[in-house]
Formats: structure tokens, sequence, C-alpha cells
């Protein structure tokens, strides 16, 4: 895999291992002792801010991303009127629809999407509607006792005022906006105060504090109080947790991992080069949650993929009963994973080049996985809801609370998922207040 981060690397025998965390209450060893700067905080979500009750500001006053897209030239945007108007789309369109965001975290419009590949935008249509149709992943017997999970993600120092009642509540990250010990603390605060058997919390890549590399010196020696009792918070950094649930006669194993492909500047925590392996063999065969702050690529991700292909292969690799992750805010929602032929050709599909549509009609390859999705999705259904066939499916679920780059936490609603041991049988939570 190689190091992805300065005293943070794959071993020999495929474990990650880091500096040893000192803040008290933490479940595991883990990087804990650091801070970030007040700098401007680039690529996802927002600008940072040194105040701990701020709110996470929106991100087109960001500066310093490195991953910014460049908005389309002049020439660009000519050629895109010609090639609009050769397919009878109409040169009336206004061509700045087609324009990819400046902000690398932004949903492209439909118009541009279409424009880029039209096989792609169809194929991501047909697998959500399949997705849709085939229902829930997983199956609960009928007399199963239900464990109740709540997820949510990306707070960037806001506090919703309502979540529903859960067994296990999960943060996947971005707790805070600067990543200060300041306002990472206040986040911490907030989550010790709600009544929640277990609460797990793992690093975003705004949370500076809890990577070396991005710590602030004047947050060096600073330490974070997790709590003690019904209070603790249990924060995951490369490692597992095994949580008991006497009630149910159940146990599950966590497994939290907050590094992403990289997405700004060295303010930001636990990035490794777009690209570089940070994943394989690390997630522990018997993980039942997984937690990481990055999505899958191509699932509840954007369009174009900002999520990490080697987290979606170890995800392949363990297949766990519930994922959760955020950092890509318009991802935000719930996705089924089968692990089948319909998910492979998707997965591919995705991975083509965005070239336009002209390159897509006559492109073999494509149209071959683009039947191959279409032939093996009807196989998926018929399996799933005609012959009632089940596999080790898994539950994805992008968590994100923050509406795009808006600094408001509109995805109102928490990931509520009532039954994980089985048919996770999706309800939604109370609705979140600012």
């Amino acid at each position: 895999m190689g190091n992805y981060l300065e005293g943070t690397y794959k071993t020999p025998d495929g474990k990650v291992t880091g500096e040893p965390s000192t803040a008290s209450g933490s479940a595991h060893s883990t990087a804990t002792d650091t801070s970030s700067s007040t700098a401007t905080h680039a690529g996802n979500n927002s600008q940072s801010t040194s105040s701990s009750t701020a709110k996470a500001p929106s991100n087109a006053a960001a500066t310093t991303t490195s991953a910014s897209a460049t908005p389309a030239s002049g020439g660009e945007i000519m050629r895109a009127h010609a090639l609009v108007g050769a397919l009878g789309l109409g040169a009336a369109l206004n061509a700045r629809r087609f324009q990819t965001s400046a902000l690398p975290f932004e949903l492209p419009s439909v118009a541009h999407r279409i424009v880029s590949s039209p096989l792609k935008y169809l194929s991501q249509q047909l697998y959500a509607l399949q997705l849709f149709v085939r229902g829930a992943p997983l199956l609960l017997p009928a007399k199963r006792e239900r464990i109740h999970v709540l997820c949510i993600s990306d707070t960037h120092c806001l506090k919703p005022e309502q979540l529903p009642i859960a067994d296990l509540l999960i943060h996947a990250g971005d707790l805070t906006n600067a990543g200060t010990a300041d306002e990472i603390q206040d986040q911490v605060d907030w989550l010790k105060s709600l009544d929640y058997k277990y609460k797990i919390v793992i690093a975003g890549n705004h949370d500076s504090y809890f990577d070396p590399r991005s710590r602030g010196e004047q947050d060096k020696y600073r330490q974070i109080n997790w709590g003690d009792g019904q209070q603790k918070i249990l924060y995951l950094q490369h490692s597992s947790i095994e949580l008991d649930f006497n009630q149910h006669g159940r146990t599950l194993t966590v497994f939290g991992a907050p590094q992403i492909p990289a997405c700004g500047g060295p303010e930001f925590a636990f990035q490794y080069p777009r690209g570089q392996d940070a994943w394989s063999g690390t997630v522990p065969a018997d993980t039942d949650i997984l937690v990481t702050h990055t999505p899958p690529k191509y699932h509840l991700d954007l369009p174009r993929g900002m999520g990490c292909e080697w987290l979606l292969e170890e995800v392949w690799r363990v297949r766990p009963r519930l994922h959760v992750f955020g950092h890509v805010h318009c991802g935000h929602g719930q996705e089924g994973a089968f692990w089948d032929d319909a998910q492979k050709a998707f997965e591919r599909l995705g991975a083509r080049n965005e070239r336009g549509p002209l390159v897509d009609l006559v492109g073999l390859r494509g149209w071959l996985d683009a039947a191959r999705l279409l032939v093996s999705s009807t196989l998926g259904l018929i399996w799933s809801r005609v012959w009632g066939g089940t596999s080790n499916n898994t539950l994805m679920v992008n968590a994100a609370l923050m509406t795009g780059s808006t600094g408001r936490l509109g995805n109102n609603k928490a990931e509520y998922v009532p039954n994980l041991a089985a048919q996770v049988c999706v309800e939604r939570g109370s609705q979140l207040h600012e």
C-alpha cells in the first residue's frame, strides 16, 4: 500500500499502525494529539473558521483547494454548443449548463452529465431503478431482535436538536470546520450529552486535530475529554471494537478508519494521493459495521467518482452488513450493495472517461457493460423478488447532514437503520433542526 500518512503505514502483515493515542477515553490506540491550522479549508464543504460555534460556511469562498476543477473555457463552451446542435438537442441551450462546477464536491447539472456521457448517465439511472425495485439488501427473520443504529456525518460544528432513539449512534467524521481542539471538544461534549448506549466517532478531513501532519502548534499538547461511563465516546482510527448488546443477545464488531483521497491542502487530515492504495487488507474480515469518511467510489458519490476505488475493492472483499460514511454531501442517502454482476457492470461504466456522446455511440465495450447491467439486474430481480433468494449483502449509508456547500444541515433526515442483523427496513428519523 505504501505510506499515506507520516507515522501511519501498513505493516507486512496487513495492519495499519500509527502514533499511539494519548486522548482520554479513546477506544483503541490512535493518533489524537493533534490539531489543525486556521487556514482556509478547501475542496469538500467549506472555508474553515476558528470559531467552535460557527456554521459551516459555503465553500464558494474556498481559495486553497488543490483539486478544484477549472471552469470551462470559451472554446470548450462553443464546442459544447456545436455538439449539442449536431445531436439535434438545440443550440439554444445555455452552454453554461454544460460546465462542471468550479467546486469539486458540487453535483454537475443533468444536462452536463448527459452531454459528457449519455451512456454513463443512463446506466446510473437504470442501476438506481433496479435497486429501488429490488428493495432492502438484507432479510430479517420475523422474530429476530433488532439493533437500532443511527448514522450521522458532516455536522461541521452544528448540532441537530432532535435525533431518533437508537441503540448505537455513529458519526462518520467532519465534526468541525477548522478542526481545532476547541471545535472538536465542543462537538464531543454535545455527543456526550446524547442518550445512546454506544456512541462511535471517526475523524474526517476537516478534523485536523487528529492527524499529526495537520495539527496546529497551538493544540500540540491538547487532549480531548471523551467522557466516561454512559457518556463515553468511542473513537476509532484504524481500529475495531466489539459491542455487546445483551438485550438482543448479540455482539457487533465495528471498524473505523478516516483516510480519504487527497482533496485539499495540508490543513486537511488523513489524505493520501488519489489513486494510491491505502485500504487493501486493512479491514478485518469479521467486521459487521464499517465506518469510513470517504465513500467507496461510485456509490452515494459524485457521478465522476470522488470516493476511493481501493476502498471499494476492500468492501467487495469484506462485505460488512452496514457501511457508514459521509464526505460527499450531495451523495446523502442509502443504497443496497448486492455484490453481483450488475454491480460490477455499473462500476465499470462509472470508471469510463466522459468523452461525449459520439464516443459513447461507437464504444462497443461500454454497450456490452450496459447490456450486462440490464441482464444482470433483471436476473437479480427475479432471484430476490420471485425466488426469494438471499446472499451476503450490504447496506451503504452516506450519512452527511450538511447540504452541499450551504453551511446548513439541510439533509434534514438522519439515517436510521432499525434492523441491523438482517432485513434493514429503513425508517426515517425525526426531522433535524439547526
